[in-house]
């Protein structure tokens, strides 16, 4: 699918390079991945760039990453990530302790050493002779060890002699007066050895390897490379120069034997024929790199302890991935520690500028001509059975099992391969750990060479168990293929997690994208057609995305309605902040100050206050454009956007653990406070008044108390900081009732 299928323009504005605009509606790059602000890895301080182990420093003890050599052939094609983790748990299995000094002696450890450098002599004294003996002292080769990346191998070598106990001076014995030439000292620290992994390919873990970003690859699962960090936050965090320009992400491949072949009968040279080979995308479901931005492949030689370019490319828009073919054959680097790495130059003030790759390898026997993979994989993650909705309550399904299933689902596969190949596709679904459901055999006689196409799945009439009795439920979905021979078997196999909570969504909770309205009061409508129609609506799951402007400040009204085209509201709710959220769950619940009654199709939605663009998570992988409407004061328009906006209306019990604001309490009917948003002034009005008013900000302080004045008590509210009040009124014979406002 192409995100966009009609000519992109772009116009000039605070953000960079945004994607598209067009009047009303417009998308733009993210700032932060969310995928990786949680990520469990932890990355060194400064990256592996020798061919050795890595040296680094965590929480005030010294740590050493142990990396095997590997032999031929590399080969990852990104269906899991085999970036490195650095695990500083101390408690794994095969860590040990080792100690590093400055030098030996003769093998041996000193804490320091006087030497002489010229063959010295210790006195003794005979006493049957009367007379001062002089005994040679051994010489002493002393080997030293100050590389700090690479401690265990010697740096120099020195050969001295012990200084001599003494000299005699008019027959009397000196002790210890001869001075030292060298005085050597050393220094022993302990660092913890944690062992390899033996599943890593890669030494580092800065690209973000997922199935989302790119478009057709060869296989599923793309490295994509950006501006972001591995924790998802730009390399340039200062927002006064979001065009900040510069090196960013590094995949790094772990040592690898180009001298010695895994047999151990020989070693290579250019008559085995070496390549390294890839695949590349600018741009795929991101943001297009300029021409200025770069993606870069370069080598390493343990010989000439350097990187070398190799290769490179220029930004431009999304084409289909292209393979890219790099011999070997440079004697400098058949030597065993041999590495590469890929890079990229990008801006590093955002989620942007993205290049994907994918399917490296780099083996013996190979050619230039060598393009071709005996492979057939899936190419996208695997999708949900559900008609629609990619989620859905699990009460709504429940009441009406059927009526959601696909009779088949489909997948995208890939046949890599110069030959028609059999294939066989399987379905399985696992519920809490066991299997409960497995497809009969879709067997395809003739996969055609070389080609990419969509591969049905039959159901067979499968509809997911509704035995369980809690409030959400979830089930495993497996896609599996089978062809032999097969070169890969990583990507054979596609996943879908089908959860059942409180919310509909059309969403696969992946952002690649923000998008936003334009214009003051501007109005944005999502259409749902829920399974029942005597539940009520109790809140909004949203995703507000970090970008360059924040949009916390910028208040915005939930709104429902049964029909946009008759403006028929059946909720509007009171000013609210967007929030950004705070843990792994990218969503943020909102609690309506009232359940919507739901009977049929209805639309949620929201209406901005100001100008200012308020930007929510967009997928770019699903697409329901036809469910996305806006309305910037001409009346309601479709976007021409493929994909799927991150809003899920929620029908649960409201409980969240991290609530957005205050609750509002449903105040009377005959209390009234305007206008909201305010300037100057803030009227409480009513009918009668008889009570007192106290104003609240956002931290709960006190701001102002007062009475209330007949039918309308005015506030001056010129002086006060923007943001969010609560005013209580409280009057006789009457519950306190608190009303939220906005200053701006």
């Amino acid at each position: 699918m192409i995100l966009v299928k009609r000519l992109l323009i772009f116009i000039a504005i605070a953000l960079p390079a945004v994607l598209v605009a067009q009047v009303g509606d417009t998308l733009v790059p993210l700032r932060y991945n969310r995928a990786l602000m949680y990520r469990e890895a932890s990355q060194p301080l400064q990256p592996q760039t020798g061919s050795r182990d890595l040296i680094t420093t965590q929480n005030g003890l010294d740590y050493i990453f142990a990396f095997d050599t590997m032999h031929l052939p590399f080969i990852d094609d990104f269906s899991t990530d085999k970036q490195k983790i650095y695990n500083y748990d101390l408690t794994q299995p095969g860590v040990d302790t080792v100690i590093d000094y400055n030098f030996l002696v003769n093998g041996v450890y000193m804490d320091y050493l006087e030497g002489i450098d010229t063959q010295s002599f210790d006195l003794t004294y005979n006493v049957n002779l009367q007379k001062w003996d002089s005994i040679a002292n051994p010489m002493l080769v002393v080997i030293h060890y100050e590389d700090p990346d690479n401690f265990y191998l010697p740096t120099d070598t020195d050969t001295v002699w012990l200084r001599p106990n003494g000299y005699i001076n008019n027959g009397s014995f000196v002790p210890n007066g001869i001075p030292a030439d060298t005085v050597f000292y050393n220094k022993a620290d302990t660092l913890y050895r944690i062992p390899d992994d033996n599943y890593s390919l890669w030494t580092d873990s800065y690209t973000y390897i997922n199935n989302t970003f790119g478009i057709d690859p060869p296989t599923i699962g793309v490295a994509t490379f950006d501006g972001l960090s591995l924790y998802g936050a730009p390399y340039h965090q200062t927002l006064s120069n979001s065009n900040e320009y510069g090196s960013a992400d590094t995949l790094s491949s772990k040592p690898i034997y180009l001298k010695t072949k895994p047999t151990g009968t020989g070693t290579y040279n250019n008559s085995d024929s070496l390549y390294l080979s890839f695949y590349y995308q600018p741009r795929g479901r991101g943001e297009k790199p300029d021409e200025e931005d770069s993606l870069v492949l370069e080598f390493y030689s343990p010989t000439l302890q350097d990187w070398t370019q190799m290769w490179s490319a220029t930004g431009g828009d999304t084409k289909p991935f292209q393979q890219v073919m790099v011999s070997i054959n440079d004697t400098n680097y058949f030597q065993d520690g041999f590495r590469f790495r890929f890079r990229n130059k990008a801006t590093i003030t955002g989620n942007l500028d993205h290049w994907h790759i994918d399917y490296v390898r780099l083996d013996d026997g190979r050619s230039y001509a060598d393009t071709i993979i005996d492979d057939v994989a899936f190419v996208d993650q695997a999708t949900s059975l559900l008609q629609t909705y990619t989620q859905v309550p699990w009460a709504h399904f429940k009441a009406s099992p059927n009526t959601l299933m696909k009779s088949q689902s489909t997948a995208q596969i890939n046949n890599n391969s110069s030959n028609s190949k059999l294939v066989n596709f399987s379905l399985q679904v696992d519920e809490d750990g066991t299997n409960i459901y497995t497809s009969g055999l879709s067997v395809v006689p003739n996969f055609a060479p070389t080609t990419l196409q969509n591969q049905d799945f039959d159901l067979e009439n499968f509809v997911f168990p509704t035995t369980n009795n809690d409030s959400t439920h979830a089930f495993n979905v497996k896609y599996v293929l089978n062809t032999t021979p097969d070169f890969n078997r990583d990507n054979d196999t596609a996943f879908w997690y089908q959860q059942f909570k409180q919310a509909y969504a059309y969403d696969d909770g992946s952002a690649e994208l923000a998008y936003s309205l334009q214009g003051a009061n501007a109005e944005l409508a999502y259409e749902f057609d829920p399974l029942v129609t005597d539940d009520s609506l109790r809140g909004v799951y949203i995703f507000f995305p970090r970008i360059y402007e924040n949009v916390t400040s910028l208040p915005i009204r939930f709104m429902v309605w049964s029909d946009i085209s008759t403006n028929d509201i059946l909720y509007l709710g009171g000013s609210e902040l967007p929030s950004y959220s705070q843990d792994r769950d990218i969503f943020v619940r909102y609690e309506f100050d009232k359940p919507i009654a739901i009977t049929d199709k209805f639309y949620i939605g929201f209406r901005q206050t100001y100008s200012d663009n308020v930007y929510i998570g967009f997928d770019a992988n699903t697409n329901h454009q036809d469910k996305i409407f806006y309305n910037v004061g001409t009346g309601w328009m479709s976007t021409l956007y493929e994909g799927s906006l991150m809003i899920r209306p929620d029908f649960g019990n409201g409980y969240d653990p991290y609530p957005v604001g205050a609750e509002e309490i449903v105040h009377a009917e005959n209390v009234n406070v305007y206008p909201n948003p305010a300037h100057d002034v803030v009227n409480i009005v009513g009918v009668n008044l008889n009570g007192t008013y106290a104003v609240y900000n956002i931290q709960g302080q006190l701001m102002e108390t007062g009475k209330l004045d007949g039918s309308t008590t005015s506030i001056d509210v010129a002086e006060w900081e923007k943001g969010f009040y609560v005013i209580q009124v409280m009057q006789e014979n009457s519950e306190p009732e608190a009303h939220k406002i906005v200053i701006n």
